[in-house]
């Protein structure tokens, strides 16, 4: 699993999973990124998506979720996901 989208929360957000380098950073960076409820937080953020992060930085963290999970796969499965 790479993003989480809950179809009924208050407030329209995304958990994604993140390189533990940026977690941090990106919780410091925007009001937006929260630490995930329900997820290990030096892995996960959710991402306010009403907030003070741009649409194209949003964007890019949910390819940069994608290609966290797919690179943990066995080579042989990745290959099937590297153009995706």
């Amino acid at each position: 699993m790479f993003l989480l989208l809950p179809l009924d929360a208050d407030e329209p957000s995304v958990s994604l999973k993140c390189a533990s380098e940026y977690v941090e950073e990106l919780r410091d960076r925007y009001r937006a990124v929260e630490p995930a409820w329900h997820f290990n937080k030096k892995y996960w953020n959710t991402i306010f998506l009403e907030r003070d992060m741009p649409d194209a930085d949003i964007c890019k963290w949910i390819h940069h979720s994608y290609r966290e999970v797919i690179s943990k796969l066995p080579k042989k499965v990745q290959v099937d996901y590297v153009n995706e």
